[in-house]
């Protein structure tokens, strides 16, 4: 709602607040064009990442979708497109001034089911960013925000930062809703591709070249088969344990027979051990009675003589 500051999800996106839709995703410029110092190209990074993970995890084959396919529609209309795809939300709402003056903001968030997702472990974790560390889709802190552009756009784009709006919206807000486009695929190519090393220090998305970031997506994909295959392999294992068990198993009725069997088999070695005790017991006592009578018969013959 305009009137009081709530946001909005845009639908409708005329060249008034995107200039340049085209642009975003294209991987290619056309001759005789050049990349200013201070452009930020996160989307169109995002659109090279997009369609070589689709190429290398796909072979380049057409997934499936609920949202049917338009003609002629091209792969960045399909699953990149702001205005086209279902990738892209966009918030929007009026920021009041003291002087009741309003200012549009924008906020946009980015899901691609095609795209990968890549564990915090392994990668310097506890020296990465708390966002990314929380696994979260984009920072809260502004300062945290400008680390995931270079520093040669940072000066344009904090001039568009907003913090969030209490009360009204949780999230980082820009007054241009292009820059909010391009911060979104800046956050998520940071959450993938960022890593901490030894002393600290962190090696952005920017920071690393086409080839390294196909390489480290490569290497996604191998081990996220290679869990599937194991995975795979250890429910086949595990479901041939169970018939083998279910085989083996005896019914319940010969299960009570076995324990019966083996109760009467205890009972009857305990008795048998108590009666070898007692028999051994007697032994002894008979054999100490018969000692005792040969000393009386032994001592007999001596009182006789002394008698006399």
């Amino acid at each position: 709602n305009d009137q009081d500051g709530s946001p909005t999800v845009l639908k409708k996106f005329d060249s008034s607040i995107l200039p340049n839709p085209d642009r975003l995703f294209v991987t290619d410029l056309p001759p005789g064009e050049a990349v200013r110092a201070d452009d930020l190209v996160s989307t169109n990074i995002l659109s090279m990442v997009t369609r070589c993970y689709f190429n290398l995890s796909t072979g380049g084959m057409e997934l499936e979708s609920s949202q049917p396919r338009m003609a002629n529609q091209t792969f960045e209309q399909r699953y990149l497109d702001v205005e086209h795809s279902k990738s892209w939300v966009i918030f929007t709402g009026h920021h009041k001034d003291k002087e009741g003056a309003g200012t549009k903001w924008y906020h946009a968030r980015f899901h691609n089911p095609i795209n990968p997702t890549r564990a915090v472990a392994g990668r310097g974790k506890n020296k990465l960013p708390k966002w990314i560390k929380l696994n979260r889709a984009r920072p809260a802190d502004p300062s945290h925000a400008l680390e995931c552009v270079p520093s040669s756009t940072r000066e344009k784009i904090e001039q568009l930062l907003w913090l969030y709006i209490p009360g009204k919206f949780e999230g980082l807000v820009f007054s241009s809703l292009e820059t909010a486009i391009k911060m979104e695929a800046a956050f998520w190519l940071e959450q993938y591709f960022a890593e901490a090393h030894v002393k600290g220090q962190v090696t952005h998305w920017y920071d690393m070249s086409p080839p390294k970031m196909i390489a480290i997506m490569k290497k996604e994909i191998h081990k996220s088969r290679s869990i599937a295959a194991h995975g795979a392999s250890q429910a086949d294992a595990q479901d041939q344990g169970k018939k083998k068990n279910k085989k083996k198993a005896p019914d319940a009725n010969q299960a009570d027979a076995q324990g019966q069997g083996k109760k009467k088999k205890n009972i009857s070695e305990a008795k048998k051990k108590k009666n070898q005790e007692w028999w051994k017991k007697k032994k002894q006592q008979q054999q100490q009675k018969q000692q005792r009578k040969k000393e009386m018969q032994a001592k007999k013959p001596q009182q006789q003589q002394q008698e006399a």
